[in-house]
């Protein structure tokens, strides 16, 4: 007896079996959701990895979008900076998500979110360097989306 969803084609079918998937699906359009060139993990990122990224924004040329990465996160410290201008989100002592002019209207979301570790997708471009004494790497968001 076969599981549900398990379908065995044989070899010499399976050419067949292609034409016909192929063509029933002739109709759909293939589109991405979010536009990213790269989902990472926090793990894959440290300094040079944000260098190598860099080095290829500057080649691109103009008219080029920069890298956009995506990172999924649940565990973070929520917070601000500039007087409550930006939000600030946290993961780690390294890493920082900025969002630009969105401190005051999104902290208290953020803050649920990190209450109850929701996951959420971060959607910007790599960067690294200081803000103020302390040196990160970092996110500049452009979307964050709730999984």
């Amino acid at each position: 007896e076969e599981a549900f969803g398990v379908v065995n084609i044989s070899y010499n079918n399976f050419d067949s079996f292609r034409e016909v998937i192929e063509e029933r699906l002739s109709d759909i359009e293939p589109r991405m959701e979010i536009d990213v060139d790269v989902e990472l993990d926090l793990g894959d990122i440290n300094r040079e990895f944000v260098e190598k990224i860099k080095q290829l924004d500057k080649i691109s040329g103009k008219g080029f979008k920069p890298i956009r990465v995506l990172i999924k996160e649940s565990s973070y410290e929520a917070g601000t900076m500039s007087q409550g201008k930006h939000l600030v989100l946290s993961p780690n002592s390294w890493f920082k998500f900025i969002k630009w002019n969105s401190g005051e209207s999104m902290l208290e979301e953020m803050e649920d979110h990190a209450l109850f570790e929701d996951e959420l997708s971060f959607v910007g471009t790599l960067d690294m360097g200081f803000l103020g004494r302390e040196f990160s790497i970092r996110m500049i968001v452009d979307d964050i989306i709730e999984d």
